[in-house]
């Protein structure tokens, strides 16, 4: 993943990851972590991945137009260099994300504490239920405290009007009789 180059002698680092000896060996001088993950490395000790080796040589000698020449140091250097941006500009762009969903949690904090500390306004267009007036009408409070008491829908609601309806009709009917 440093030089993005076939492997000449392929070795893994204590996190199982593969690179090239002299990349890896380079970037451990600078680095105490993995250019794969940016994770600290607990060892610097690199070992052979001799399966590896061993597939690129057959894949090479099946594919000799696909060989290419050993990097030199410098190119090296560059390779690590540009690696390093990559992981720089890919942190910004994390931590931007990280900053942004912190506001989006923030505001919904915010809108949380305000739907539980104010009564939400109805929407546009619509008016909220009237309570009814207890002081005048005494089945109005006897309604009220059985409508409490139960579990039937809130006031104002178009099954609580239909309720009403049927009550209604059921009174008038019982009234004729």
């Amino acid at each position: 993943p440093i030089t993005k180059d076939i492997f000449q002698d392929p070795v893994s680092t204590c996190d199982g990851h593969t690179y090239e000896r002299s990349a890896i060996e380079v970037w451990l001088r600078r680095h105490r972590t993995s250019p794969m993950t940016g994770a600290p490395l607990r060892s610097r000790e690199l070992t052979p991945n001799f399966g590896l080796r061993s597939a690129i040589q057959a894949f090479l000698e099946a594919r000799p137009e696909v060989a290419s020449e050993p990097i030199a140091d410098a190119d090296l250097e560059y390779a690590i260099q540009v690696r390093e941006e990559e992981m720089e500009f890919k942190v910004s762009e994390q931590d931007q994300a990280i900053r942004r969903l912190q506001a989006h949690i923030e505001a919904l904090q915010l809108q949380i504490r305000h739907l539980g500390s104010e009564p939400v306004p109805a929407p546009r267009g619509v008016a909220p239920p009237a309570a009814p007036d207890t002081a005048t009408d005494p089945e109005a409070s006897t309604a009220t405290s059985a409508q409490e008491a139960s579990s039937s829908p809130p006031a104002g609601s178009p099954a609580e009007r239909a309720a009403q309806a049927a009550e209604a009709r059921a009174k008038a009917a019982a009234a004729r009789e």
